[in-house]
């Protein structure tokens, strides 16, 4: 018997930015004299030098946003499909899968919201280093009479960004192009009381991307980054159960392949025009082997228990061609190792309720970082996580529910963190902080309140409610920050230990309510409520509040990057044909229009800038799906 199925996906989103750059007409046609400074959307013009028998004198770049740049950005256009056989082997317990799949997606780059931050790096509002101010910004500093202060609030706090956030003066509109395709072959057989399954997968992917990554008029600091990599994995275990004992095993054996390549062509023309590129490729190999059982102890008790060990080893090397005659490389082998593990034990108190308690081991490897060539890496880190919980059930099935308390030791954890050097462009790197922990719990409970009580038509009302609550601090976390103070290079010591992880709101609630109503002959129609609640988020080890000075002071105000407090809406109506092959929806997500933030970290070194990545808007759409 041969199974099939195939399925694919087509999605597609309308442009929803307005670039206040697009559409100018070539920069000899825009009549700018020698005299001005600022160009058609506030970019910074190059400055007039005075050169003797010149007429008009020189001016050096640049010389303005390039010309006919799109108004409307945002647009992306998604595709992706897979294919499945399964063959089942006559006469035998055999199954062979084979399975194909690929995606391709188009799309604008990325594009945000850019808040200055003044020339000491604390005046939340003020301009870049070239000058640059958002004409909304600016605006609003006059109404407010030129108040920092109660500028900076509206900017961080209570709005926050500022009153146009889908609005900008962009010099790129970049694209980012995407191609991903792989396949896996999975066969699964039974000898006797023994399972084997062996998976073999391969995968690849390209990835090309040019962005504006300062979200200015100016070059602060721009990329074209072509990315690649390919990756091989083969896992084989065996799993039985004990004919005369309630034990089920597992064993098995893991390996992994993978092939990166990354070249970074950077462009920088403030503070002086730079242009480098850095190439590096990234070797790993990975190995693991692993065993678990689950023993039924005295009916209402279940122990859970197993063992890892796991081996990584990566080759690194990094290549920049810039500004200096000789190239900067570098090239290191790095190889970690360590053993993990879980156990856990599950007591039924009665058949609708269970409570479990767990401990477990974990190991990440080791991260090379390529924001230079002098091949730092990150620590391995380790964890040591403590969970107890329960599951329940109640109401003939209609109540369902679950609760844990969880508390989690970090050994030199990894943290993703924006660098910000005088001498450096931002890049995103991974640094170790010695400790950190978190705890807290999370509960979730789904209600079904009328089934049985009513027509069966209109019975399957679910209401679902999550809350966590997260209490997180780095316990000791100190970095260097290189600054530049009195015109002379320092090294500030910022210690950002007891401040709460990055991006770890403390409390967090979401609901949906379906109800679906099913019509005779007609099909049926389920309209869908959810939401989504986050409390305070900040991006930065600081508490959000950004980068220290040169003079080792930090910007103002808080959430200068972070995320304030804030909910979503979605609504969807769903309708689905009586034979369920056809299936229609209309939604609506972030019904009421929330501005808020999805990510933000502060360049005040490098370029006097925070960048800030906003949500997307509210949006309304269509979906189709067809089964057969």
């Amino acid at each position: 018997m041969l199974l099939s199925r195939i399925a694919f996906t087509i999605k597609g989103q309308e442009p929803y930015i307005t670039n206040r750059c697009g559409g100018l007409p070539p920069i000899p046609d825009r009549g700018i004299t020698n005299r001005d400074r600022e160009g058609l959307c506030g970019e910074r013009l190059g400055i007039v030098q005075n050169i003797p028998g010149l007429p008009g004198g020189l001016r050096t770049p640049p010389f303005g946003v390039e010309e006919f740049l799109p108004t409307e950005v945002g647009q992306s256009f998604d595709m992706g499909g897979r294919a499945i056989l399964k063959w089942l082997v006559p006469d035998t317990e055999t199954a062979v899968t084979l399975n194909a799949h690929g995606r391709s997606r188009r799309q604008d780059s990325t594009l945000g919201e850019a808040i200055g931050t003044g020339s000491d790096g604390t005046d939340f509002g003020g301009g870049t280093t070239t000058g640059y101010i958002p004409r909304e910004i600016r605006s609003e500093f006059q109404d407010l009479g030129r108040d920092f202060d109660a500028l900076a609030r509206n900017l961080s706090q209570q709005r926050p960004l500022d009153k146009r956030p889908f609005e900008g003066d962009y010099s790129r509109v970049g694209q980012t192009r995407l191609d991903a395709y792989g396949g896996y072959v999975k066969v699964e057989s039974t000898l006797g009381d023994i399972e084997i399954k062996s998976t073999t997968s391969a995968d690849y992917y390209d990835r090309w991307r040019s962005s504006d990554n300062d979200f200015t008029p100016d070059v602060l600091f721009e990329s074209f980054v072509n990315d690649k990599a390919w990756q091989f994995v083969q896992d084989l275990r065996v799993t039985g159960t004990l004919e005369d004992f309630p034990l089920e095993w597992e064993a098995g054996a893991l390996y992994v392949q993978e092939d990166l390549y990354s070249r970074t062509t950077q462009a920088i023309e403030v503070p002086a025009i730079v242009r480098f590129v850095r190439t590096y490729t990234q070797g790993t190999q990975a190995a693991g082997a692993y065993a678990n059982f689950t023993l039924d102890l005295l009916e209402s008790f279940k122990l859970q228990a197993g063992a890892r060990y796991n081996w990584e080893r990566k080759e690194f090397d990094i290549q920049q061609d810039g500004p200096n005659p000789i190239p900067e490389s570098c090239d290191e082998t790095r190889t970690w190792a360590a053993p993990t593990g879980a156990v856990s034990l599950t007591y039924d108190v009665t058949e609708e309720i269970d409570v479990f308690w767990k401990y477990s081991r974990g190991f990440k490897s080791g991260h090379f970082n390529a924001n230079n060539t002098d091949c730092t890496a990150a620590s391995p880190e380790n964890i040591d996580a403590f969970e107890i919980g329960m599951n329940a059930t109640g109401w003939a099935q209609r109540i369902r529910m679950s609760a844990a308390l969880f508390n989690y030791a970090y050994q030199d954890y990894q943290v993703f963190v924006f660098q910000d050097e005088f001498a450096n462009p931002p890049s995103l790197v991974i640094r170790n902080a010695d400790n950190a922990r978190v705890f807290g719990a999370d509960a979730d409970m789904t209600v079904q309140p009328l089934i049985g009580f009513v027509p069966e038509w209109f019975e399957n009302l679910s209401v679902t409610l999550r809350a966590g609550w997260l209490e997180t601090r780095f316990l000791r976390f100190t970095q260097l920050q290189p600054r530049i103070q009195d015109n002379r290079p320092i090294e500030l010591v910022e210690d950002n230990s007891g401040n709460p992880l990055i991006n770890s709101p403390r409390f967090k609630v979401s609901g949906t309510l379906t109800w679906e109503f099913i019509l005779d002959g007609v099909g049926s129609i389920t309209p869908r409520y959810d939401f989504t609640w986050s409390d305070d988020s900040f991006f930065d080890p600081a508490e959000g509040r950004g980068s220290l000075n040169g003079n080792g002071i930090r910007g103002n105000p808080k959430f200068r990057t972070g995320q304030p407090a804030y909910i979503l809406h979605n609504v969807r109506v769903t309708y689905t044909t009586p034979e369920g092959n056809i299936s229609m929806a209309g939604w609506c997500r972030n019904v009421t229009d929330t501005r808020y933030k999805t990510a933000a970290f502060d360049v005040s070194a490098f370029s006097k800038v925070t960048i800030n990545f906003v949500g997307e808007p509210r949006s309304c759409g269509g979906e189709v799906k067809l089964t057969w």
